[in-house]
């Protein structure tokens, strides 16, 4: 059977290389970072030559991209967990290092989707009011700035004072979709910082469906464990 075989091509990778194969993997949830570093290198010394168009397609391929990524990677390990090929300890840990991985990709996924986001607004609010003079056109890029995808989270662009894009609370901005990630992930829920775009509304459900697996999972094989005991 062809599940059979790609469980144990799996299990066989992980065995024989362990690190790398984890580490392949924690390079996976970092695309998201590595793209927006790249986008905001892009969005600063290629202004004018990126599109909204562009950005709209960025802002979709990338995050679903991954999103796939990473519930195949979750539906492999659930179904290494369930394999009696592997011992407990390497079920517990495989289980245990997919939970983190999905909290650590989708802070990476928050922050990317919020940094193109926001330069798209700025961007798109630049081109409608680019008649205006430099007074009127930075109130009207302070109104956009309050415009996020994840209401809690301050706006990562601005304009300086020659009206070029600047970044701006990028660690804090980080942390915060690490922190936004984590109560997803529990579905603790304190409402202090919440999805906006219809994009990340239907993440951040997702995200919190797959803790709950992963929760179940890791109880059953417990139980199980002591069970047996």
């Amino acid at each position: 059977m062809l599940h059979h075989r790609l469980l144990n091509h799996y299990i066989s990778i992980y065995h024989k290389s362990t690190k790398q194969f984890l580490f392949v993997w924690t390079l996976l949830a970092m695309v998201p970072l590595f793209c927006s570093f790249l986008f905001d290198e892009l969005a600063i010394y290629a202004t004018g030559k990126i599109t909204s168009e562009i950005l709209f397609l960025i802002l979709n391929i990338i995050p679903i991209m991954v999103a796939v990524a990473l519930m195949v990677f979750l539906l492999i390990s659930i179904w290494a967990a369930f394999s009696g090929k592997i011992n407990i300890k390497e079920k517990f840990f495989i289980i245990l290092y997919a939970y983190v991985l999905i909290w650590f990709a989708y802070g990476n996924l928050y922050y990317f989707s919020c940094d193109v986001d926001n330069y798209n607004r700025m961007l798109i609010a630049t081109q409608k009011n680019e008649n205006l003079d430099i007074a009127d056109l930075q109130e009207k890029i302070i109104e956009v700035q309050f415009q996020t995808p994840i209401r809690g989270i301050h706006n990562f662009w601005s304009l300086n004072d020659e009206l070029k894009p600047q970044i701006q609370n990028r660690i804090k901005g980080l942390v915060d979709c690490y922190y936004f990630s984590g109560v997803t992930m529990l579905t603790i829920g304190f409402g202090d910082v919440t999805p906006v775009s219809s994009l990340l509304r239907l993440f951040s459900v997702f995200q919190g469906f797959l803790g709950q697996v992963i929760v179940v999972i890791a109880m059953g094989l417990w139980i199980n464990q002591v069970g047996k005991q």
